[in-house]
């Protein structure tokens, strides 16, 4: 079994929070919680708790993403996140920072990346990150 992280943004998230996600989507899901793969940064529960309807909500999913792997945003983070936002912008391309922080945290942290997001599909075609695909 391989412990390999999983840092799944928040397109995937919204997509397991709602009322119908494709079922390989909440398999994939329940098997990285239960294998304790799935990783968290402070971006992406910003981005999901300040869209919570309620303060209960909020509540139990704050303590939910709390307990999975967090990953920091250090200085190396930041700095990867730029360099690539550089470069993409020498070739007339562009990313929004947040999700340039988001790939540069999983690459740093050694995690793959699943997403639903055209950006990073981008920014995978131009570096090198690892990008998640359930089985």
């Amino acid at each position: 079994m391989s412990r390999e992280l999983v840092l799944a943004d928040t397109s995937i998230w919204i997509e397991a929070l709602g009322n119908n996600p494709e079922k390989i989507l909440k398999e994939t899901f329940e098997v990285l919680i239960l294998e304790n793969r799935l990783a968290m940064m402070p971006l992406i529960s910003l981005e999901l708790l300040s869209g919570m309807r309620s303060q209960q909500e909020f509540k139990d999913l704050s303590e939910e993403l709390q307990s999975l792997e967090q990953l920091a945003l250090t200085p190396r983070v930041w700095e990867q996140a730029a360099q690539w936002g550089f470069l993409l912008r020498r070739k007339g391309l562009s990313m929004p920072n947040t999700d340039l922080l988001i790939a540069a945290a999983a690459h740093l942290h050694h995690c793959s990346l699943w997403h639903q997001d055209k950006h990073f599909n981008l920014l995978a075609k131009q570096v090198d990150i690892t990008v998640f695909h359930p089985a």
